[in-house]
C-alpha cells in the first residue's frame, strides 16, 4: 500500500501521452506525484504545454531536474 508521503518522479517521451498517464495512475492510487518537466518531450509543443496544464490542475507537481537535487539537499522531501 501506498505510505503517507511516498513519492513517484517521472521524466520521459511523450508527455501527452505515456508519461501523463502514468502520472494520473500515481495520483489515482495516492502518491505525491513529480514530474521532471526538463527530462520530458512531446510530439509536439502544443501537446506538451496542454499536458503540463492538464498535470498541474491534476494536483502533479511540475519541477525541473534542479529542484529535485535542492529538495534533497534542504531536506524538502524525504528522500528514501
Amino acid at each position: 500500500g501506498v505510505v503517507p508521503g511516498d513519492k513517484v518522479f517521472f521524466l520521459g517521451l511523450a508527455t501527452g501521452v505515456c508519461l501523463i498517464l502514468s502520472a494520473f495512475d500515481s495520483v489515482a492510487e495516492g502518491y505525491e506525484t513529480i514530474v521532471i518537466i526538463d527530462g520530458c518531450r512531446a510530439i509536439t509543443s502544443e501537446s506538451h504545454r496542454k499536458a503540463v496544464a492538464d498535470m498541474i490542475d491534476a494536483g502533479i507537481s511540475v519541477v525541473f531536474s534542479r529542484h529535485v537535487e535542492w529538495c534533497r539537499l534542504y531536506k524538502i522531501w524525504n528522500f528514501k
